[in-house]
C-alpha cells in the first residue's frame, strides 16, 4: 500500500479533509493532494507531523509492505507485548547511550536526573503533607477507627499515583534530554553511510532509496514509549475523576456568584463599593465559566480554543482587580460603629413564691438584682432587649421541687430587616457590628428578704458568682452542681438536698467532688 493511499486513508478515517490536513501542517491543499497522488512526497519535517497528527510511526507510514490501515492500527495498541518490549528498546537504548558517552557527559546525565529526583521528592512530601490534613478534615465526622483506615488507604493511593507521576516525568525528562539526541546523532551516522551506498547505486535507485531514506527516519521525540504510554493514561483516569468532583465545586461556586452578582446589583445605589464588588462578581463568573469549561472538555476529550480562552481568563482576571480596587478605594469613607441596638424596655409583676429562683440560659451574662422594699408580695422583672430582631416569653418550670423561671427567646429577625438596617447605615457610611442585636438584660426588683432567699435557692442547684451592687447583686456564671446518672433517674429535692426516692427498687449513692467553686454533688442510681 502506498504512502499517498495510506495517507487518504488515515485522514478519512480521522474525518479530515485536505484543507484541515493541511492548515495543521502549514502547508497548501494542493501539496496534500500531490501527496495522496503519490506524485510528491512530504519533507521528513511533515512526515514527524503527520505521524504524530495519526498517532503512527513513519515506518508504519511509509512501509510499502504494510497492507491496510488495520494493520497500522493493530500494530500500534498498547497491548502487553507491545509495552514489554517498548520497555526492553528503552533498555537497550539507555545501555547503548551509555556506552557511546564520555565518562563526563555520562556523569552529567546521572547527577541532571539525580537533582530532578530530589526536586520532586520534595514537592511529592509537601502535596503528602498537605492532603494528609486536608484527608484528616474530610473524615473527621467518622468514627475514629474507620476514619484512620481511610485516610490510610486515601494516602497510600495518592503516594502511589506520586510516585507513578514521578517516573513519568524522569522517564520523560531523561528522554528528552538524552536519547532523542542520541537517536539523531544515531541517526546522522546513518545517514553518512547511507550517501556513501547511494553513489553506487544506478540514478533510478538513488531516488527511490533517497525518498524512502526520508521517509523511514523515525523520530522518536514526538512518540513515547508505549509502558509510558500505559502509565500516562492511568494518571490522566484518576485526574478525570478528580476534575468530576473539582467541576461540581465549581457549579456550586457558580450558583453561589450569580446569587451575589444579583445581590450586589441590587445594593449599587446604596454605595459605591459594590460597583466594584459588581464588576468583581462578573469577572469571578467568567472565570468559573472558562474554568469549569475547560474542565468539561478535558474529561470528554473535546477541543478547546485555549487562545480565546486565555484571554477572556486574562481579562476576568484584570476585571477582578479592577473590581476590588473600586471597592477599597470606596472604604476609605466607611465607618466603623459598634452596633445600634434599639433598647426596648418591658416589665412584668409576678407573685412571691418561696421556692422561686430565677437563673440565666445562653441569651443572658448576668442577673441584676435590685432592692425595693416596697414589694414585699410581688416580684418585678424588667426585661431590656432589642424589639426589632428578637421578643420573649417569662418560662416557669418546675425544677428539683422549685419554681424555676427564666427567660425563652424567639427571633423576630429576617431577610428583610437585616438588609433594611444594613442598607440604610451603608448611604451614611457606616457598617456596624450587629453580633449584639439578639442579647438580653434580665433586673429582677423585690425586697431583700425575698432576694436573699431567692438567690439562696438559686445556690442549691448552681455554683453562681455573686458581686454586690450599689442596689442590691449581680449573679453571673451559672454552673450547675447536681449530677445524677446510673441505671434509674430520679428527681433530686432541693429543698432537702437529697434524692426523691419515688422509683422502686432504685437506691442512690452520693459523691461529693470538691472543685474550686465548691463541693458538686453527684449521685449514682441504680436498680438494686
Amino acid at each position: 500500500m502506498k504512502f499517498g493511499d495510506k495517507l487518504i486513508a488515515l485522514r478519512k478515517k480521522k474525518g479530515m479533509s485536505q484543507e484541515d490536513l493541511a492548515e495543521k501542517l502549514g502547508v497548501s491543499r494542493q501539496s496534500v493532494s500531490k501527496w495522496e497522488s503519490n506524485n510528491t512526497y512530504p519533507e521528513t519535517d511533515k512526515i514527524v507531523q503527520i505521524c504524530n497528527i495519526f498517532d503512527c510511526s513513519m515506518d508504519d507510514l511509509i512501509n510499502e509492505n504494510i497492507e491496510t490501515i488495520e494493520n497500522i492500527e493493530r500494530k500500534n495498541k498498547n497491548n502487553l507485548n507491545v509495552v514489554f518490549d517498548s520497555f526492553l528498546e528503552f533498555i537497550t537504548k539507555t545501555i547503548n547511550m551509555f556506552g557511546d558517552m564520555k565518562f563526563t557527559s555520562g556523569l552529567r546525565c546521572v547527577i541532571e536526573m539525580f537533582i530532578i529526583f530530589i526536586i520532586l521528592f520534595i514537592i511529592g512530601m509537601i502535596i503528602v503533607t498537605f492532603t494528609d490534613y486536608v484527608i484528616s478534615d474530610l473524615f473527621a465526622f467518622m468514627p475514629y477507627t474507620m476514619g484512620v483506615v481511610f485516610c490510610k488507604i486515601i494516602k497510600s493511593i495518592i503516594i502511589i499515583l506520586l510516585v507513578i507521576v514521578s517516573i513519568i516525568i524522569l522517564i520523560h525528562v531523561f528522554k528528552i534530554r538524552y536519547l532523542d539526541y542520541y537517536d539523531k546523532v544515531s541517526l546522522e551516522k546513518a545517514n553518512k553511510v547511507s550517501e556513501e551506498q547511494i553513489k553506487q547505486k544506478n540514478n533510478k535507485e538513488k531516488i527511490n532509496f533517497e525518498k524512502k531514506e526520508k521517509i523511514i527516519i523515525r523520530d522518536e521525540k514526538h512518540r513515547p514509549f508505549a509502558f509510558l504510554s500505559v502509565l500516562s493514561r492511568i494518571i490522566i483516569i484518576f485526574i478525570k475523576i478528580m476534575l468530576i468532583f473539582f467541576m461540581v465545586g465549581l457549579l456550586i461556586s457558580l450558583l453561589i456568584f450569580v446569587v451575589l452578582f444579583i445581590v450586589s446589583i441590587s445594593l449599587i445605589p446604596t454605595h459605591a463599593i459594590f460597583i466594584g464588588s459588581t464588576i468583581a462578581l462578573i469577572s469571578s463568573i467568567l472565570i468559573n465559566i472558562i474554568l469549569l469549561l475547560m474542565v468539561i472538555n478535558f474529561i470528554f476529550d473535546k477541543k478547546s480554543n485555549y487562545k480565546i480562552m486565555l484571554i477572556i481568563f486574562i481579562s476576568s482576571v484584570i476585571m477582578c482587580g479592577v473590581g476590588i480596587g473600586i471597592s477599597t478605594i470606596s472604604l476609605k469613607n466607611i465607618e466603623i460603629k459598634e452596633g445600634n441596638a434599639k433598647t426596648t424596655t418591658k416589665e412584668e409583676t409576678i407573685k412571691y413564691d418561696d421556692d422561686m429562683y430565677f437563673t440565666n440560659d445562653y441569651y443572658l451574662d448576668n442577673i441584676e438584682y435590685i432592692i425595693d422594699n416596697n414589694l414585699k408580695n410581688d416580684v418585678k422583672v424588667i426585661i431590656k432587649y432589642d424589639n426589632r430582631f428578637c421578643s420573649y416569653f417569662l418560662n416557669s418550670t418546675n425544677t428539683y421541687n422549685l419554681k424555676e423561671i427564666n427567660i425563652e427567646p424567639y427571633s423576630n429577625t429576617n431577610v428583610f430587616k437585616v438588609y433594611k438596617e444594613v442598607t440604610k447605615d451603608l448611604k451614611n457610611n457606616i457598617i456596624r457590628d450587629y453580633k449584639n442585636i439578639d442579647e438580653f438584660n434580665m433586673i429582677v426588683v423585690s425586697s431583700k428578704e425575698n432576694i436573699d432567699k431567692m438567690i439562696d435557692n438559686t445556690k442549691k442547684i448552681y455554683f453562681v458568682d455573686i458581686t454586690n451592687t450599689e442596689n442590691g447583686y449581680s449573679l453571673s456564671n451559672f454552673e450547675n452542681r447536681i449530677a445524677i446518672y446510673g441505671e434509674c433517674y430520679i428527681e433530686y429535692d432541693a429543698k432537702t438536698n437529697k434524692p426523691m426516692t419515688n422509683v422502686k427498687g432504685c437506691t442512690c449513692n452520693t459523691e461529693y467532688a470538691k472543685t474550686e467553686r465548691g463541693d458538686a454533688i453527684n449521685y449514682s442510681c441504680n436498680y438494686n
